[in-house]
């Protein structure tokens, strides 16, 4: 990591984390599944470049934890119609939650919760979202939009 680094910098090594699991663990079970740390740990002993810098990887890891706060999150929830079910996804860290990412550079909160949606399970749900019905959530200053 040079000094200075920018946070959107940050943004990209979460995308080559997620890319890693999405593509790699989850298709391949024996490959190792990790958390941010090691992975960013990994990634920095890989690089020439970076890897004398290992010492500033707790810094580099707040610097990223901040950023990440700065993105809005969207979400879809889908209810039975006989409101007896309630899709919820496993996240990499076991919790659960509706299906829900970050917004990307350019989108509006709909086309994110559709993009995600579909990465997530499958579903195109861009005919079924209704604009006008959201819930604004705020936890440790980070805001999500379902």
């Amino acid at each position: 990591m040079e000094s200075g680094e920018n946070p959107e910098e940050c943004a990209v090594r979460e995308v080559f984390e997620e890319n890693y699991l999405d593509h790699h663990v989850t298709k391949t079970p024996s490959m190792p599944s990790c958390r941010m740390e090691k992975f960013a740990k990994t990634m920095f002993m890989a690089i020439p470049s970076v890897c004398n810098e290992i010492e500033n990887l707790p810094a580099f890891l707040r610097e990223w934890r901040k950023y990440k706060l700065t993105i809005p999150t969207y979400a879809a929830i889908f209810i039975s119609q006989d409101n007896s079910h309630v899709l919820i996804v496993q996240r990499y860290s076991g919790n659960w939650s509706f299906p829900r990412g970050k917004m990307e550079s350019g989108e509006n909160p709909e086309e994110c919760a559709v993009r995600e949606v579909f990465k997530e399970v499958g579903l195109d749900i861009s005919n079924l979202i209704k604009s006008e019905e959201y819930i604004e959530n705020k936890r440790e200053e980070k805001y999500s939009t379902l």
